[in-house]
């Protein structure tokens, strides 16, 4: 007799209810935000606050009352924001790297192209009592020995130097051992406009950032158009920059042009010697 075949019993399986998703955007926000954080808490410049800024901008360098736009770009520092500002000549670029170079116990770098504009930025902070150094192609080795020494002790100072000697191994070395809290590069249209050209060293500066720690950057030009703050911000690889621009108009600055035949040029040319605002200057052609 065959036996019948009793079927098993399947176990019920019961589906277990799935998860609720976080959403995508959710957990965008959430790493944006923690970006943030880590972004400020990595700033050498945590705990200081826009009233220190006045502060020492009164008490070191006797300036009262600051611009909004010395303000924005000191405040976006200060949160570790990588920053350009386009800010007009005589408008105090100067002021917002040299103020906050006095609040941290770290070395400022700032980058500039011309020595002699370096040696003048030079003997204004020795005259506010600002420590600083300069380090360029002029110096002895007496003397460069002697920054370099200085340098690798640390603290609040001012390092005024150029691309190409930042790429020194020399230097490399003794700002391993100080670490600065501010990159600033002057003049930083120069990255658009003469790295491409005859300042290669100007190209390197975001792979120079790197070797640095990644120090936040502030950018300082009194003309940048859209393509070159681009170029800036690419070159030196930063990451999202505020920028920071003031209207190009000064009252005090006049622009006036005229066509003058070659016949009577030096005696136009004397009128308006004579008559010109103080200080004033007079372009023309030698023929």
């Amino acid at each position: 007799m065959a036996k019948k075949k009793i079927a098993k019993k399947q176990p019920n399986k019961t589906s277990k209810p799935a998860k609720p998703k976080i959403a995508s955007k959710k957990r965008t926000a959430k790493k944006q935000v923690a970006k943030k954080k880590q972004k400020i808490a990595n700033s050498r410049f945590e705990g200081f606050t826009i009233r220190d800024c006045k502060r020492v901008a009164k008490s070191t360098f006797r300036i009262e009352t600051l611009h909004a736009q010395q303000i924005e770009a000191m405040r976006a520092v200060l949160n570790g924001k990588d920053t350009i500002a386009v800010l007009p000549t005589g408008f105090g670029k100067s002021l917002i790297y040299q103020t906050l170079a006095c609040l941290v116990d770290q070395p400022t770098i700032t980058i500039s192209p011309l020595i002699a504009l370096m040696r003048d930025q030079e003997n204004a902070l020795r005259r506010a009592g600002v420590q600083v150094l300069r380090i360029d192609s002029t110096l002895g080795k007496r003397d460069r020995d002697e920054a370099l020494k200085k340098l690798r002790n640390g603290g609040s100072l001012v390092l005024l130097t150029t691309p190409e000697s930042l790429e020194a191994q020399d230097v490399r070395r003794a700002l391993r051992k100080s670490p600065p809290a501010l990159l600033t590069i002057d003049e930083a249209h120069c990255i658009s406009e003469w790295g491409h050209d005859f300042r290669p060293a100007y190209l390197g500066l975001g792979n120079i950032r790197e070797k640095l720690g990644n120090p936040t950057v502030l950018a300082l030009t009194a003309t940048a158009t859209v393509h070159v703050q681009d170029d800036i911000a690419a070159r030196t690889k930063m990451d999202k920059p505020v920028k920071v621009i003031a209207p190009p108009h000064r009252s005090n600055l006049r622009f006036d042009v005229r066509k003058v035949p070659g016949s009577i040029k030096l005696t136009v040319a004397g009128k308006l010697i004579r008559k010109l605002r103080r200080p004033g200057i007079i372009y023309c052609s030698t023929t």
